[in-house]
């Protein structure tokens, strides 16, 4: 068995173990097979059924889609029933793979990062050591991420430095303890990996599995968006589309086919796919009415991401091009968020000027009329009913809630009607922040977030 399987097949005993001790609280095997060649650590970073998933609980809370009562009784799992509808006990002391996945990558990384600091970089390939540190301080910074939009609260700057964060391991040792910190710790790492990967990753990477220099923009400028630095994340935003500025033309997709976008797609920057909850792909999950209804009959994403069957309306249009969901970094959510922040500062023609970019790619040939505001503040509207309708179904949803519901304009109330009883969940409601799995809390003693 070869390194890649070995450690694999280690890491997977150990999240399979984690439902009795805690991911964070495991000792590896000490039989594995420790790495310590560029080669080496070049394969840890290609096994894509770790770094290329992204947890994806957010997006079974979201309001991109319903079901009725009968069936999450009949074809769904705990996780996925309580999170439709926000129970206090979501896992029912099930694992939570959207806790473990992230926290596998951090550990590769940190194996990776610290074999590393032992060679000595001017006896090997510097491209090479280059492009391996500046990935696994991309893949760090990527699980870091999504753990702190998962399992903290929303960032506030008023708040966030006193709001509990996630465990930064920064080290593969097993025998550290580290606690909660606080939210802006968590953003501060994510933001110092992320710097310090840019100059190390090359400016196009030929398997996407593989971040490039945009994306470590690109998720730069994501972070900032939620810390309410619009002017940082515009920059970075900015620097990303200079980099990668291409949007396909739907006009030219095979809009009928079962999945129109091909994977790795020209947009796409980092491909990463959301865990596979089966409540996702079932045909027994609608997409919501409401949603559907927002796009224009000349929209060719009526066509590229809906499809009905079994008379029932369903996503399709996934950036992966099969039927997981993408859960990656891509040019389009990147314009948005230049336009967000053009907006949000005042630069009404400029968050225009790139809606508009975008959005002659999604309609019909000689179809689309330009969008106008003649204020920022409805030059911002038109790009967050944009971001709404672009970003469905990618595990931006959910996230985006928790931001836009701390401004009273863009605050909503979510519902779901489950055997005829009606849950509601108001904006800025603790359970908008997911619990920590209570084997975690068991094993490891962190104090479990409010619900």
């Amino acid at each position: 068995m070869n390194l890649r399987k070995i450690l694999t097949a280690g890491l997977i005993t150990l999240c399979a173990g984690g439902c009795q001790k805690g991911f964070l609280d495991l000792r590896p095997n000490e039989s594995l097979i420790v790495p310590s060649s560029l080669d080496d650590f070049q394969q840890l970073l290609s096994n894509e059924t770790v770094f290329n998933l992204s947890p994806a609980i957010g997006e079974i809370g979201c309001d991109d889609y319903y079901t009725t009562g009968a069936n999450l009784l009949s074809a769904f799992t705990p996780v996925e029933r309580n999170g439709y509808f926000w129970a206090q006990d979501v896992y029912q002391g099930t694992g939570v793979s959207d806790w473990d996945i992230p926290y596998k990558q951090v550990f590769y990384a940190n194996v990776i990062l610290s074999g590393l600091a032992s060679l000595n970089p001017d006896s090997l390939s510097v491209s090479q050591y280059d492009q391996i540190r500046g990935t696994a301080l991309f893949d760090r910074a990527f699980a870091f991420y999504n753990l702190a939009i998962t399992f903290c609260a929303p960032y506030h700057p008023d708040s966030a430095s006193s709001e509990p964060g996630i465990p930064l391991r920064l080290s593969p040792d097993p025998n550290l303890k580290v606690g909660r910190g606080t939210l802006d710790q968590d953003y501060r790492q994510v933001i110092a990996d992320l710097n310090a990967a840019i100059p190390l990753l090359p400016l196009a990477s030929p398997v996407k599995e593989f971040p490039c220099r945009g994306a470590a923009y690109g998720l730069l400028a994501r972070a900032y968006l939620d810390m309410q630095q619009y002017s940082q994340a515009g920059n970075y935003a900015d620097s990303c589309l200079r980099l990668d500025p291409v949007l396909m033309d739907y006009n030219q997709l095979s809009l009928n086919s079962t999945y129109p976008f091909p994977k790795y797609n020209q947009e796409v920057l980092f491909e990463s796919e959301l865990y596979n909850y089966g409540i996702f792909y079932s045909t027994l999950t609608q997409v919501d009415t409401t949603l559907y209804g927002s796009y224009a009959p000349n929209d060719l994403r009526r066509k590229a991401f809906f499809v009905i069957r079994g008379g029932r309306l369903n996503f399709k249009g996934t950036y992966s091009g099969v039927h997981t969901r993408f859960g990656g970094i891509a040019t389009d959510e990147i314009y948005l968020i230049r336009a967000e922040c053009e907006a949000r500062q005042g630069q009404t023609a400029s968050a225009l000027l790139d809606l508009n970019t975008l959005l002659e790619n999604r309609y019909a040939s000689g179809s689309f009329i330009p969008d106008s505001a003649s204020t920022p503040d409805q030059a911002l509207s038109l790009v967050l009913s944009a971001r709404r309708k672009e970003l469905a179904f990618r595990g931006l949803r959910w996230n985006d809630l928790r931001r836009l519901n701390q401004d009273p304009r863009f605050a909503i109330m979510l519902e779901r009607i489950v055997n005829g009883q009606v849950y509601s969940l108001a904006p800025n409601d603790p359970r908008y922040t997911w619990p920590i799995p209570t084997d975690e809390i068991q094993a490891s003693g962190l104090a479990q977030n409010p619900r």
